[in-house]
């Protein structure tokens, strides 16, 4: 029994495959360990987190899906989100970078 026509295996599939490694896995690490080492920094604009996570993620398997069905026209739709929501994580990271964490004073008593 052959799965695919031919034998061949679509090249949608070889592509969809690398892109949710690469963008799935790789670019969600690499923000994650962002946010881990500018957690400190939280405060700048905090709601960027949840837009990044969520921008990239449907953008991720909105591409996906238009590479397995063939239907180029929504790779028009879902590509800008997923573009779009990286570089906003590219400048709130940056941001949070260049801002010097926060200090707290702590006083010692003295024996």
């Amino acid at each position: 029994m052959e799965l695919f026509l031919n034998g061949n295996i679509p090249l949608g599939l070889l592509i969809a495959l690398d892109h949710s490694i690469f963008v799935g896995v790789m670019t969600n690490a690499i923000f994650g360990l962002l946010q881990g080492a500018t957690q400190e920094r939280h405060t700048i604009w905090p709601w960027a987190e949840d837009v990044l996570f969520w921008g990239i993620n449907i953008g991720l398997i909105g591409f996906l899906i238009t590479l397995l069905s063939g239907v180029l026209v929504l790779e028009r739709f879902f590509t800008p989100i997923m573009g779009l929501s990286i570089l906003l994580g590219l400048l709130t990271y940056g941001l949070r970078m260049r801002t010097p964490p926060v200090v707290e004073k702590v006083e010692v008593a003295s024996v």
